[in-house]
């Protein structure tokens, strides 16, 4: 049993790195994988990252990569792709998925870091490849930190001026939505809140990586997307308890949450999106619950964000895809 006085980042790091080999094998798990894989591709242009077409390059950090699912969700969309991840274990997966991709190291690797360290990580403060990145990605992984605004400040530190940070995360259990996706926060005045269109796939010169294989979920007509049961309930049972411990945040993040903590982190633009199908987990699991994707971009250089007592006006919209 680990030590009750161990900080959340070493039982993250210990439980993650216990599960890394064989948690992308669980049915439900990849049924959940290809949910985000599709919830991040079907609102590409709304991210509003920078097209790479037009910028030459566009580098993406992968915060808590795990196996790289988001990683290789925007793969046809950006130059290059650096994870960092708590778990040794997560980036041998990170890095296994590259080759099975078929991408070089050069377009995506992984090093094992944590940026909530302290003191911090020399090898993390002193490689300048390692900041200035044009989106910053956290997936499925915010509501294991206690400390979200640090997190978010963190991440900040890492963009280039104009950069986008995007969270992919559970909403609030207490509100899953119905209905199609929407949108919160203030519109830019282009279509889904994107200020300029996107081609739909650039690639790297061949066929566009794609997330590690799923066989799909079940589909119901009542909106919701059903996982596939467990393989060996019993033998989840120690590890979802094990789970459990590592979620600092256990019912999600609402939209005002989150538009609020984009705020405090000097994000502009800031907006939600939810997936338009909820997702039910296997008993015990958590039950029925819906993705979302939040955005933020930095202030351009020599613009600082403009707040308005600290919390941005939600604005209703619908979203594209």
């Amino acid at each position: 049993m680990a030590d009750l006085n161990k900080n959340i980042g070493e039982i993250n790091r210990e439980h993650f790195d216990s599960v890394a080999a064989t948690i992308w094998k669980q049915p439900w798990v990849l049924d959940l994988l290809e949910h985000i894989t599709t919830l991040i591709r079907s609102n590409i242009d709304w991210t509003g990252i920078p097209d790479k077409s037009c910028t030459g390059s566009t580098r993406m950090l992968d915060y808590a990569c795990g196996n790289g699912t988001a990683a290789l969700a925007f793969a046809p969309w950006v130059s290059s792709i650096r994870g960092i991840d708590i778990s040794a274990g997560m980036v041998e997966q990170f890095n296994s998925s590259t080759l099975e991709a078929g991408l070089s190291a050069d377009q995506m690797s992984a090093i094992q870091g944590d940026l909530l360290a302290e003191p911090r990580s020399p090898d993390l403060s002193a490689d300048p490849s390692l900041f200035n990145f044009d989106l910053a990605v956290m997936s499925m992984a915010l509501h294991h930190v206690r400390d979200t605004d640090l997190m978010l400040s963190r991440l900040v530190e890492r963009l280039s001026p104009g950069g986008v940070l995007l969270i992919v995360d559970w909403g609030a259990a207490s509100a899953v939505p119905s209905g199609s996706a929407k949108v919160l926060g203030p519109s830019s005045g282009a279509e889904g809140g994107h200020p300029h269109p996107h081609p739909h796939v650039h690639g790297h010169g061949h066929a566009p990586p794609q997330a590690p294989a799923a066989a799909p979920g079940k589909d119901c007509k009542c909106g919701r997307r059903h996982s596939r049961s467990r393989e060996n309930p019993e033998e989840d049972a120690e590890k979802l308890h094990t789970t459990i411990r590592t979620v600092a945040h256990k019912h999600g993040f609402s939209e005002q949450e989150m538009l609020a903590m984009f705020s405090r982190a000097g994000l502009e633009e800031a907006a939600v999106v939810s997936a338009e199908e909820s997702f039910v987990m296997p008993e015990g699991m958590g039950g029925e619950r819906r993705l979302f994707l939040a955005r933020g971009r930095k202030p351009a250089a020599g613009r600082r964000s403009i707040r308005q007592g600290g919390a941005v006006e939600p604005e209703m919209r619908r979203a594209e895809g």
